[in-house]
């Protein structure tokens, strides 16, 4: 089954502390297909979004950018199943130097079966978070881009034939 969806989304961002320079309000346009087969799913979006100050004496520098997300998932047999997954996003950040992030991450994970109602699952991600902004370090400006990977697994228990335990343990690396 194929499906397609175009998606229109408003937010308002207010925050508690130093709000007047980081309320924001941002729009964004998405495209959505998802491809759903027996052994094989995928869902894609694509899209755009702006975000500007709330306040016309705000810090908080606009921002135009695109916008991605992927799921994809194949069942090689019965109980061997790989995924690859990612995403582009701005993020709010709690630093007034930069009230933003763009975060970039991609990966994959495995899943084992074992058994009718164990299977074990491992994953990485990795990706960037870059900020929009130099600040300045020992009075010299630096644009600040972090490297992030993250890795993890676990474990899935099948309780009943519509509840499953999910036991996970993950690591960030910046």
């Amino acid at each position: 089954v194929l499906s397609l969806a175009v998606q229109a989304e408003q937010v308002r961002t207010q925050f508690v502390n130093q709000a007047q320079d980081r309320d924001n309000d941002a729009n964004s346009y998405v495209l959505v297909a998802r491809l759903d087969q027996p052994r094989f799913y995928i869902d894609l979006t694509g899209g755009y979004r702006e975000g500007t100050a709330r306040s016309s004496d705000s810090f908080f520098p606009p921002y135009r950018t695109g916008l991605y997300g992927y799921f994809v998932s194949y069942f090689l047999n019965r109980s061997l199943k790989l995924q690859g997954y990612g995403w582009r996003r701005p993020v709010n950040s709690l630093s007034l130097d930069n009230p933003y992030y763009f975060e970039t991450r991609n990966g994959g994970g495995v899943s084992v079966g074992l058994g009718a109602r164990m299977a074990l699952q491992g994953f990485v991600l990795v990706g960037s978070n870059s900020y929009p902004m130099d600040v300045l370090v020992d009075g010299t400006p630096v644009r600040r881009v972090d490297d992030v990977t993250t890795f993890g697994g676990g474990f899935t228990f099948q309780i009943h034939r519509t509840t499953k335990l999910l036991v996970q343990g993950t690591s960030d690396q910046y």
